[in-house]
């Protein structure tokens, strides 16, 4: 694992197989990778290393190496990598030493069995940057989630990353809770993801 963070999520193979099954798309947090995308060359590696620094220097996410996208529409669980040949601290020490400055992430294998026995997936979970630090690729380029895309960054997006760490960041969620006489309440929960207090803070519902 390549972890200096706790609070990761536990990742099994049925899972993975919920996603898959309930047609779960990529997004902004959520990348699906084919087990080919692993790999020594240099154009495997560049890209393993572009998709994980852009999590960091977005909104942070999972990247899921083993599901593939069959007719152009349907996502599965593929043949696996061999894990004979790439550990799962082979793809640390890929991360650790290509991208800097290094991500803070977990790395979760997943054993496929039978027949597959010696086949995994590997769950990359990488924590948000907020720390004004951006993460550069193995190719020398910052790069960004964008949907479900990975692109490259702006300056000025570079520059509002480095500025993470200028004051608290905090995200607001909204809950609709149901009450006895068949109303709704709003329940907001507000969380700082960085490690400047936040004294106060206004809600406005606009």
């Amino acid at each position: 694992m390549a972890s200096s963070s706790d609070n990761f999520e536990e990742w099994d193979l049925a899972r993975v197989q919920e996603l898959v099954d309930n047609g779960v798309n990529e997004s902004v947090r959520l990348d699906f990778k084919d087990s080919r995308k692993i790999g020594k060359q240099t154009q495997q590696l560049e890209s393993i290393c572009k998709t994980v620094s852009s999590f960091a220097n977005s909104d942070g996410g999972t990247v899921i190496f083993g599901v593939t996208e069959r007719d152009n529409q349907r996502m599965e669980i593929d043949e696996g990598i061999d894990h004979t040949e790439f550990s799962e601290e082979w793809l640390t020490d890929v991360l650790r030493w290509s991208i800097q400055p290094k991500v803070d992430s977990n790395i979760t294998r997943i054993w496929l069995g039978e027949p597959n026995e010696s086949r995994v997936l590997f769950v990359v979970e990488v924590k948000k940057s907020v720390s004004g630090i951006v993460h550069q690729s193995k190719d020398k380029i910052f790069y960004k989630r964008n949907g479900s895309s990975t692109l490259k960054m702006e300056y000025y997006e570079i520059l509002d990353v480095m500025h993470r760490s200028d004051g608290p960041e905090l995200r607001c969620g909204v809950k609709m809770l149901s009450t006895s006489r068949g109303g709704f309440k709003l329940l907001f929960e507000v969380e700082n993801l960085s490690d400047e207090p936040a004294l106060d803070y206004v809600l406005r519902l606009l």
